[in-house]
């Protein structure tokens, strides 16, 4: 996790970037609440990334969503080719009783859902395709989706605090 004056550093490199534009105190501090939860190494990847490709100072929408895909690209998340690729390998190599064995898990979790048994049995492999990049590719949405969200917003959409616990944690987080 980034410290205050980490983020604040990375603000002032955005700043420099962009020096059109005006950073208002209550602005540094609501970067600063919405980015404290990455990691500073990450948060500075982002940052410059940000500073080459945007025309415009980024939105914490924009940052989160570059440190998203650069923690991506840095697991080495496979296209849903190269997962399917995967998905036939293992096919061929361990058939309907092996035991599949997959690059990243998010391959084997929509292996999971469609059916080993059933990929490995189909007669009908252009649909078993279609099938799985649709499923691999919500998949990897939703990974992301969940990546850029706060981890208190996090809690809140897996349900791990009730009713009382999510409003009070909500209202103290838009306070604070």
């Amino acid at each position: 996790m980034a410290s205050k004056p980490e983020v604040q550093k990375a603000l002032m490199v955005l700043s420099a970037a962009y020096p059109r534009f005006e950073l208002p105190i209550a602005t540094v501090e609501i970067y600063c609440r919405l980015l404290l939860d990455l990691d500073f190494d990450t948060l500075k990847a982002a940052t410059l990334h940000c500073a080459t490709v945007y025309k415009f100072f980024p939105t914490v929408a924009e940052i989160r969503e570059a440190a998203t895909e650069l923690k991506t690209m840095a697991e080495g998340i496979p296209s849903d080719a190269e997962a399917w690729g995967q998905v036939l390998e293992q096919i061929r190599s361990k058939g309907s009783y092996g035991v599949p064995e997959f690059s990243h898990p998010l391959i084997a979790n929509v292996v999971r859902q469609l059916g080993w048994l059933n990929l490995c049995l189909s007669e009908n492999q252009p649909a078993d395709r279609a099938r799985f990049m649709d499923a691999y590719s919500q998949a990897f949405k939703d990974s992301k989706r969940r990546n850029q969200m706060l981890p208190e917003v996090l809690q809140i959409v897996d349900g791990q605090l009730n009713a009382d616990e999510r409003i009070k944690k909500l209202a103290a987080s838009m306070e604070a």
